[in-house]
């Protein structure tokens, strides 16, 4: 067994040993061009459709896997208000300029 220490609690303890750490860039290279070797973009696609199928239908890992590669993850609480004010800026804009189309499409 190795030696990690955690407290009452599970957590590691301070001055523990470290873990294997991120594998090299030249490792993650390597890997990515052998995934890509075998997953071309039309085999990409598949999965995808799948994954968009599949969350429609009501599984929440392919919904939460889409959403995490087309939307990020959520904004964290803990960010620069500037941040957030910029996201909010950008909502009020989009909303403005839903308005306006909504105003042309009645207009005619």
């Amino acid at each position: 067994m190795s030696d990690v220490r955690r407290d009452s609690n599970g957590r590691f303890v301070q001055g523990g040993p470290g873990g294997p750490g991120r594998k090299s860039r030249e490792v993650e290279a390597e890997y990515l061009s052998t995934m890509t070797s075998f997953v071309d973009v039309e085999c990409w696609e598949a999965i995808v459709k799948k994954a968009a199928v599949d969350a429609v239908a009501g599984d929440s890992k392919a919904r939460a896997w889409l959403s995490s590669y087309m939307l990020g993850m959520p904004i964290s609480r803990a960010e620069e208000p500037e941040t957030r004010d910029k996201v909010a800026e950008m909502i009020e804009q989009w909303r403005q300029a839903k308005l306006a189309m909504a105003q042309e499409l009645g207009e005619e």
